[in-house]
Parts: structure tokens; sequence; C-alpha cells
């Protein structure tokens, strides 16, 4: 359901991406504050939540200038929401959960906005995307049946290396010979697409599991 409505986002141009783009962000700005929630931390929800998903459309339409903005905002009304005691909670940690729930879901996504700035946007987009889908499919197939090896016990004990391997096979196969077919890719920089994500997407896991 989700790819047969992403496909017609991306078929629809770069403000139809956009705004599938802020959808999953703000999906997952919510899944990552609950889950800080059941261990205890107690980040502003209601704001990370509309600025995060407010932010790619806003970098889309004005650029780098929306960052300083969107994260000056998030600090001033987190503390005025503590102060008002909205969501009761350790202040100190409450603010600090509430930033890093923005920056790192809401902040790094936000830059799919100012990559469908560009014409090319959404074709930059995709590539980025199949790579992703990717690692985690031949990843989590391989790794669930013929993963032995953790790669990072103390961190992720349940991702293997045959798994972690797998997955970065997978995004450079896809990255050369699929994302390499259309533009603004050719096979070449499908490659080295498939290697950058098949790295980052890696760090990424261990990042997200720690």
């Amino acid at each position: 359901a989700v790819a047969v409505v992403a496909v017609i986002c991306f078929n629809l141009g770069e403000r139809a991406t956009a705004v599938l783009a802020a959808i999953i962000i703000g999906v997952a700005t919510l899944e990552f504050a609950s889950s800080l929630h059941r261990r205890g931390l107690r980040p502003a929800t209601l704001v990370t939540f509309v600025a995060a998903t407010l932010i790619p459309l806003a970098a889309r339409t004005y650029g780098t200038q929306a960052y300083p903005v969107f994260f000056g905002m998030v600090v001033i009304v987190s503390m005025l929401w503590f102060l008002l005691e909205v969501t009761p909670g350790r202040p100190l940690p409450s603010v600090a959960s509430t930033l890093l729930v923005f920056a790192y879901v809401g902040g790094l996504g936000g830059f799919a906005g100012l990559i469908l700035a560009s014409s090319k946007g959404v074709g930059i987009i995709l590539g980025v995307a199949l790579c992703v889908i990717a690692y985690d499919v031949f990843g989590f197939f391989v790794g669930s049946q013929f993963g032995r090896n953790p790669i990072a016990p103390k961190v992720s004990p349940h991702k293997t290396i045959e798994g972690t391997v797998a997955g970065m096979v997978g995004s450079l196969i896809i990255g050369w010979l699929v994302v390499g077919q259309f533009s603004p890719w050719n096979m070449k920089q499908g490659l080295l697409l498939g290697l950058l994500v098949a790295v980052g997407a890696f760090l990424g896991d261990l990042c997200e599991s720690m």
C-alpha cells in the first residue's frame, strides 16, 4: 500500500513527494517520541511532531533558511511547554529529548525537502529509497534465515554479519542495476550510491539500536 502511494506521488512530482516525505517523517517522529516515553523520558511529542512534519515542506520552499527558524522555535516552544507543565517531567531531560527527536528525525528528514527543491529531486529521492529498501529486505531475509554471528552484540544482538553483508550487497546490486537506469543517475553513480547507502544504513541501524 505504501509503495503504491509512493509511486503515485513520485509520478505527480516534487510537491506531492514532499508531502509524502512530510507524512513519513511525522509518523517516524511519533514512533521515536513514543519509544522515549516508554523509557521514562518525556519529550513534547506534539511540538516535535508539528515541527518535524513541517520542516521538509518549509525547506523545499525556503531552502536552508528554514532550519535556524525551526530549531529556534522548537527550543523556545519546548522550554515554554515544560515551564507551563503541559507535559509532566523533569525540564532538562525533557527539553533535551524534545530537541533530540526533532533534530534526529525532523532535522535529517528535512533534507528531503532540500533535495526536492531541485527539478531532479524525485529521481534522487527514489534512488536513495530503493537502495535503502534493498539493504533492509536483503539483510532481513538472509539474516533471519542464515544469520548466526552477531556483528555488534552489545548494541544490536540480533543483527548478524551474514544479514549485514547481504544487505550491503543488495544495496550495491540495486544501485548499479536499477537506480543506474533512470535520471539523474548512471550505472557508475548508482553503484557509488549503493555503496554509500550500504555504509550509512549499517551505521544508522546501529545508532538507532543504541
